[in-house]
């Protein structure tokens, strides 16, 4: 019986229908452990097995690589001192190679699978020889070389029982170290799923909250402008506005009768080597700022200048002169008394409205209402967030279980339904 056939036990085949297994997830390394731990012990023994013979065939390569060393040709022959050239070149390379060799400490998967790699890899450059090293070596050494050969030829056989392991039993300690590495991802899943969800209800919460606060600030706005105060705060406003726009319209009759005058005083301004001339505004930047009597000074002086043949004006700049007079001594006096009335009129009722507190309360409850519906946004959306990444996890967990499940009966014949 061979090294498998020593170690390899077939797997007991149920009478009926195996029994289900169902496991909470906090029990499933101790079920793996407790129902699968013989399996995995038998093919963890197999496995140390090969390794030692695998072992057990590199050192004897090794031993028949020191003997070939050893075995050399004397004197001063060419053929001999060129065949005694290629032995200590192929052993050389051959050292070299088993030195690379490392036995791995652990019989898991992996493991063995690398050591597969690297002993093919190894058996493979020690076999590939140049054609002329290999000829010298077989027809000059040819018993040392037959041993070495031979010691080769036994490390592939206990290769090719690894990789036959690996293909069949090995595939036990594969689904155990699976399994296991499962179930630790699975329980941090699980573990993060329920963060999550926790982190939910407390998004949640602090919505609900939000939405309280909201409705309260958005009653407490509706009885701010549905109120006598604020009503009457809106009748002022209005009252305002109509003073305004009567202060607008003064100012906009004033500034069409004056403003005309600019050019002609610009060429009186040039005759008297002065840079005084109408201003864009006149109506606020002469007559209310106190300049009233230079700019009437001004007018007179055009018209007399024009009349004496101090300046020339054209038709159209005389008649703009004499209405900007005409102006200034009939109806602006009273435009002046009207503007002061309406602009005490206005001030009376800004100052009247600065006094109730219904509009500076308005701004606050929107500003509130703008910061709520602000992080009622935020809090909508790190909900979705955290929605979307617990639902990833759950799916996940769930995909990993039905995987285990479906491994364990078919590598193992057993129904197992793991509680998460």
């Amino acid at each position: 019986m061979g090294l498998l056939g020593r170690f390899r036990q077939g797997r007991k085949a149920g009478d009926g229908q195996e029994s289900l297994h169902q496991v909470k997830l906090e029990s499933l390394k101790e079920w793996i452990d407790s129902q699968l731990g013989d399996s995995r012990k038998r093919a963890e023994e197999q496995a140390k097995s090969i390794m030692s013979a695998a072992e057990d065939a590199l050192k004897k390569i090794k031993a028949r690589l020191n003997e070939l060393e050893r075995h050399s040709f004397g004197g001063g022959d060419k053929t001999y001192a060129t065949a005694n050239m290629a032995k200590d070149s192929f052993v050389k390379h051959s050292y070299a190679v088993l030195h690379s060799m490392r036995m791995p400490s652990d019989t898991d998967f992996n493991s063995l699978k690398d050591l597969e790699s690297r002993l093919s890899q190894a058996l493979s450059q020690i076999s590939s020889g140049s054609p002329k090293q290999l000829f010298l070596i077989s027809t000059y050494f040819k018993d040392k070389g037959r041993e070495l050969i031979t010691a080769l030829d036994q490390a592939g056989k206990r290769m090719a029982e690894l990789s036959e392991f690996l293909k069949s039993d090995g595939k036990t300690l594969e689904a155990i170290e699976r399994l296991r590495e499962n179930a630790h991802r699975m329980s941090g899943m699980k573990k993060r799923a329920l963060e999550l969800g926790a982190e939910e209800e407390g998004i949640k919460a602090g919505i609900d909250k939000m939405d309280n606060t909201r409705r309260e600030a958005a009653m407490a706005l509706e009885g701010l402008v549905s109120g006598v105060e604020w009503k009457e705060m809106e009748r002022i406003s209005q009252s305002i506005a109509r003073a305004e726009a009567n202060i607008a319209a003064l100012e906009n009759e004033a500034n069409e009768a004056l403003y005309p005058a600019k050019r002609p005083l610009k060429k009186l301004g040039h005759s008297m080597e002065s840079g005084s001339q109408v201003p864009e505004n006149p109506f606020r930047e002469a007559i209310l700022s106190g300049r009233e009597q230079w700019l009437h000074s001004m007018i007179a002086e055009a018209l007399k200048q024009a009349g004496t043949g101090g300046i020339r004006l054209k038709p159209s700049e005389m008649e703009s002169l004499e209405q900007a007079m005409d102006f200034m001594q009939s109806r602006l006096p009273g435009i002046k008394e009207m503007h002061q009335a309406f602009a005490s009129e206005a001030d009376a009722l800004k100052s009247q409205i600065s006094r109730m507190r219904t509009a500076e309360k308005k701004q606050s409850v929107e500003r509130d209402l703008m910061d709520i519906e602000s992080g009622l946004k935020a809090q909508w959306s790190e909900l979705d967030a955290r929605m979307k990444e617990k639902k990833q996890a759950e799916t996940s967990l769930q995909e990993i279980k039905a995987g285990c499940e479906k491994l364990v009966l078919e590598q193992f014949g057993k129904r197992l339904e793991i509680e998460v």
